[in-house]
């Protein structure tokens, strides 16, 4: 499925709408652009859901990607989530994290095993229903 120009839009929206919502009294916004910037972002990403399930319901299996495709693709995901996850501890403190290094390394290590489990979980091969 390639993004049509209203879903690179609506995907612009909702970047610039929560970017608003989480920065706009760091970057010296008014107070007003918070909710604002919220519920552009919110409802963009509405309407980029109702696009995207319209999109699926059209959409041809010619372009589907084969299994071994699918499975490095989980694997490669999986490889990247682990090291983003599992590095936490030595990165974190530069953003202003307080934590003690084992408490990092502990997080680091729950955070690494939820991510694992949800994205194996997301990924399994479902066996279609007949």
């Amino acid at each position: 499925m390639t993004p049509t120009a209203s879903r690179l839009a609506l995907s612009l929206l909702i970047c610039v709408g929560f970017f608003f919502a989480l920065f706009g009294k760091a970057i010296g916004l008014p107070g007003w652009t918070e909710p604002v910037g919220a519920m552009v972002g919110g409802l963009s990403a509405m309407g980029q859901l109702v696009i995207q399930r319209r999109a699926k319901k059209h959409v041809s299996k010619e372009g589907a990607a084969t299994p071994q495709q699918r499975t490095l693709r989980r694997w490669l995901l999986v490889g990247v989530v682990a090291l983003s996850a599992l590095s936490s501890p030595f990165w974190l403190p530069a953003t202003g994290v307080t934590l003690q290094f084992p408490h990092l390394v502990i997080s680091a290590i729950v955070s690494c095993v939820f991510c694992v489990v949800i994205i194996l979980t997301a990924t399994r091969d479902i066996d279609p229903k007949v």
